[in-house]
């Protein structure tokens, strides 16, 4: 059988129903069921049986003292249903964007996610000159020394960032900080430029950029990590790869639901 047509009165209502729960973005002030008529240009009769339908499915909430709504406990429970499968599929979320710019670059290009004081390897798109001693997905990175970790680190809170940083700091190479101080003024630096590195300090052969990834609360939760053998960065990446690499960020943060309007880096 066909499907059945939506009767026309019904897709008013839907959509009359989706426009007054998303009329409470972005502050969910209370109103009362004339201020909110008048926002939607509805009657009251018709604002009230909209209402209270809501009210009853607790898409909204009544205040018994002022008798005027906001969003109720069901919008709370999807929130957390989409915040929690945005936690667990970040991974999943990234992927596309990851492949894309593996192939653009002619890179490998991982995913490093936030767990705990550490990151992990999440995923990687690994390309055809991929190094032999490339670190393993699921692998956990040195929160000091790995480029995409230090881009977390730098847009993270100074009280996350003493307390990752306390204890003494493995040296891995020549090249690691691990004086936390220097590397503190370093983070600033990286801040600034919204781009982190690790120019060998992890792996004396390899350089490495990355950029942060931030999730609807504006909070770093990851980074997209890219580079090659350091005998053909040198330590210098060009303006095209850097741009590259911040934009593919940019997109997984936008999946994340960040603000992509409000600059997080300067």
């Amino acid at each position: 059988m066909p499907p059945k047509k939506i009767d026309e009165s019904m897709f008013r209502s839907a959509s009359r129903i989706l426009a007054i729960i998303m009329s409470f973005e972005p502050d969910n002030r209370a109103r009362s069921i004339k201020e909110i008529g008048e926002a939607m240009g509805l009657s009251i009769s018709t604002t009230s049986r909209l209402v209270r339908l809501l009210e009853d499915r607790a898409f909204l909430q009544k205040d018994p003292w002022t008798q005027k709504y906001s969003l109720g406990r069901s919008v709370f429970d999807l929130g957390q249903v989409l915040l929690g499968s945005l936690r667990n599929d970040i991974s999943a979320i990234a992927k596309p964007y990851v492949d894309a710019l593996r192939d653009t670059l002619k890179l490998s290009v991982a995913l490093e996610v936030l767990l705990g004081n550490s990151t992990v390897l999440a995923y990687a798109a690994w390309a055809a000159n991929r190094p032999s001693f490339s670190p393993a997905v699921g692998q956990r990175m040195p929160i000091h020394v790995a480029a995409g970790a230090k881009a977390i680190l730098a847009f993270s809170s100074p009280e996350f960032v003493d307390k990752v940083l306390q204890g003494e700091l493995a040296r891995l190479t020549p090249n690691t900080i691990t004086d936390p101080e220097v590397l503190k003024a370093r983070l600033k630096e990286y801040r600034r430029l919204g781009v982190a590195y690790d120019l060998g300090e992890g792996t004396l052969d390899l350089h490495i950029a990355a950029a942060p990834v931030f999730d609807h609360e504006k909070k770093p939760v990851a980074a997209v990590a890219a580079g090659n053998l350091a005998h053909i960065i040198k330590g210098h990446f060009d303006d095209a790869f850097i741009a590259h690499l911040k934009e593919t960020a940019a997109k997984i943060s936008t999946r994340l639901f960040h603000n992509a309007t409000e600059k997080d880096t300067n």
